[in-house]
């Protein structure tokens, strides 16, 4: 299963359309909380997430995870961020500064 974390409902939309269209089973959210929250964290093969969420970031959400041993490919979509900037701030002990 592939989780799609998203506050934007349009892209949320649109992201999973995409991945559905190529046969994978999703399941979406609109904040890292939800995601959290819901009883597919573990059942999750791969995660995209918005890097830019209200509450908890997307790169703050794959922090959490890897903190609690989730070991799942993640992908960082956004419209915002340089790609630089993702790649640092996603590993650990990493800031964008």
């Amino acid at each position: 299963m592939i989780s799609i974390v998203d506050d934007d409902v349009c892209s949320l939309a649109a992201i999973e359309g995409l991945v559905r269209s190529l046969g994978y089973v999703t399941v979406t959210f609109t904040s890292a909380e939800d995601f959290l929250g819901s009883n597919h964290v573990n059942d999750t093969s791969c995660l995209i997430t918005d890097v830019h969420l209200p509450g908890l970031s997307g790169v703050e959400l794959h922090r959490r995870l890897l903190d609690d041993g989730f070991a799942a490919p993640t992908i960082f979509v956004s419209g915002l961020a340089d790609e630089t900037r993702v790649r640092r701030r996603s590993r650990p002990g990493q800031s964008d500064s």
